[in-house]
């Protein structure tokens, strides 16, 4: 159930005194303009708790606002590229909020962004891929023994430990947006006309 807006403690003791002055829940409602069930609830929790006074909320209140919330995913929409660290540096200077790096990053991933290695992009020119054509139109007929004599090499990386990739926040729906996409390097494919 929603919870709605808290109620002023001069209108819950108001609650309070109507009630001791014998009338119903509903005239008291017609009285104060509130919902029965508001009143009845205020009258309730006087008589258990012997007060009007609200229960102390469990847990650290947030550090950040709402709005301080939306204005950090809006940075990110605007710059990808930036980092937690850098963020938090930005809202301790503009708001003089000190938040941790894994605050503004649990604030990204409500806002449905994710750290993701950014996609590598091969950069083909025209003139590249002029030259690739020219490259693969001659070995297009080449029989199978041909390609028996043919040693085909590749160089790998690997990493034992973590990545050594930038990563950049995006969103799951929106996987290869321009902006996160740079060029790398060329891969020569050989393809037929």
């Amino acid at each position: 159930m929603i919870q709605g807006k808290e109620t002023s403690l001069e209108f819950r003791n108001l609650i309070v005194k109507l009630k001791g002055e014998k009338k119903s829940y509903s005239e008291i409602a017609k009285i104060v303009k509130k919902p029965l069930s508001t009143v009845q609830t205020i009258y309730r929790n006087y008589v258990m708790r012997g007060n009007v006074l609200n229960k102390s909320q469990c847990g650290r209140p947030h550090k950040l606002s709402d709005r301080d919330s939306r204005a950090i995913v809006r940075k990110v929409k605007k710059n990808p590229k930036i980092s937690a660290p850098e963020l938090a540096d930005q809202i301790a200077t503009a708001s003089g909020k000190k938040v941790h790096p894994e605050t503004v990053r649990r604030i990204l991933r409500s806002g449905g962004y994710n750290g993701r290695v950014s996609s590598r992009k091969p950069f083909i020119s025209s003139v590249n891929q002029q030259k690739r054509l020219d490259f693969a139109s001659p070995h297009v007929d080449k029989d199978f023994d041909f390609w028996k004599t043919v040693v085909f090499t590749d160089e790998s990386k690997f990493n034992v430990f973590g990545s050594d990739s930038p990563t950049s926040p995006r969103t799951d729906g929106d996987p290869r947006r321009s902006t996160n996409i740079w060029p790398d390097f060329v891969l020569f494919n050989v393809e037929g006309t």
